[in-house]
């Protein structure tokens, strides 16, 4: 039972399907839920707006029993009664976590800050704020674009409403916001268990084909957008009845990326930034990255060396150190050359620099 009677409004919404409710906990942003148990495992995460999250920090200070605690990039963290809870500012995002993460949101969070019942019914509002996501249709997202080690992978994955609500219940979620690999390959199995090989779409372009292909096109948004259309197109053949594709959007450019996808007779595209909110471009995030992840680590197995993931400083005194080790005609094989990290390398400046990478690496 909630702790204030909201299953009456909770029951007409679902009734009634208003718009959208605005604002404060995106369906997105729900704690992991272990497979077909409901049982909640991991740390809860909400989004706060200002306000609320004001209203959250002035609220633990003047309980004598919570303690304030100093956490990097958190504009504020607490402690007390069996629960750590720490504010993110930046993104507006609550970390709750602890044994008694269920009481605190159920009888503080909820009814003092938030005003909504949420905790135990995230399928039920997910159909009401974003009842597109449990229609038919594909996702597609990419992995190692901004990673100089390491291919490019893009996966595409398709979703019914039966499997929608299945992967929603397994916990699957944007793959940066999954903190271990472990956790990461666990979430991969759960997807390939729920939709199958079929409804799963793959392609990876590893590093002597994707120095080959950059360096005809001269543009990462054009390699990138053929292999989001390649895996689509190869989904397609397998579900021909998939008529409606939703892309993480990695560029303003979208009648260039329109160009490698089917005409919009046959498949409707759809691009939109943060798309990773979408069951199915989540589920296609984690196999992607999963993927980037298994290929880089064969790598490592066959140089007997590690590759740092990103464009940063380690990257760089990796590469010097392969450099050494192998000679510069065999970084084609294992990293991006078109990187200026890499071009710094061969034109004998091995001093560790940030890189301007061509876009975001994932942190996993």
């Amino acid at each position: 039972m909630l702790p204030w009677s909201w299953n009456s409004v909770i029951a007409m919404a679902l009734t009634t399907h208003p718009a959208p409710i605005s604002n404060s906990l995106e369906i997105s942003e729900v704690f992991e839920m272990n497979a077909g148990n409901g049982q909640k495992s991991g740390p809860y995460v909400v989004t706060l707006t200002e306000l609320q999250a004001a209203k959250l920090e002035q609220l633990l200070k003047e309980k004598g029993n919570w303690q304030a605690r100093t956490i990097p990039h958190a504009r504020f963290s607490f402690s007390g009664d069996g629960v750590q809870c720490t504010y993110y500012g930046k993104k507006g995002r609550l970390v709750i976590q602890g044994k008694k993460t269920e009481d605190f949101v159920r009888y503080i969070l909820e009814p003092q800050i938030t005003g909504e019942a949420r905790y135990g019914y995230e399928q039920e509002w997910a159909k009401i704020e974003n009842a597109e996501m449990f229609q038919p249709h594909a996702g597609l997202d990419e992995s190692g674009k901004g990673d100089v080690f390491g291919p490019l992978v893009t996966a595409c994955c398709y979703v019914r409403e039966e499997t929608a609500e299945q992967l929603l219940r397994a916990g699957i979620m944007d793959c940066k916001r999954i903190q271990s690999q472990q956790r990461l390959f666990e979430l991969e199995d759960a997807c390939r268990s729920i939709l199958g090989r079929e409804a799963i779409s793959i392609v990876r372009l590893r590093n002597p084909s994707y120095n080959r292909f950059y360096a005809r096109v001269r543009n990462v948004n054009v390699l990138l957008a053929w292999a989001h259309g390649k895996a689509l197109e190869n989904l397609r053949e397998r579900i021909p009845e998939c008529r409606d594709a939703l892309l993480d959007k990695f560029t303003v450019n979208e009648s260039m990326v329109a160009r490698y996808f089917p005409p919009t007779q046959q498949c409707r595209l759809r691009q939109r930034v943060r798309a990773e909110e979408d069951i199915a471009v989540a589920a296609a995030s984690i196999c992607a990255r999963a993927e980037f992840i298994r290929v880089l680590t064969e790598m490592e197995e066959h140089y007997s060396m590690a590759f740092p993931k990103g464009a940063g400083p380690a990257v760089a005194t990796a590469l010097a150190d392969f450099v050494q080790r192998f000679g510069t005609a065999e970084l084609e094989q294992v990293c991006k050359l078109h990187f200026r990290t890499v071009q710094r390398i061969l034109n004998g400046d091995a001093s560790p620099q940030d890189d301007e990478a061509p876009g975001t690496s994932e942190s996993q």
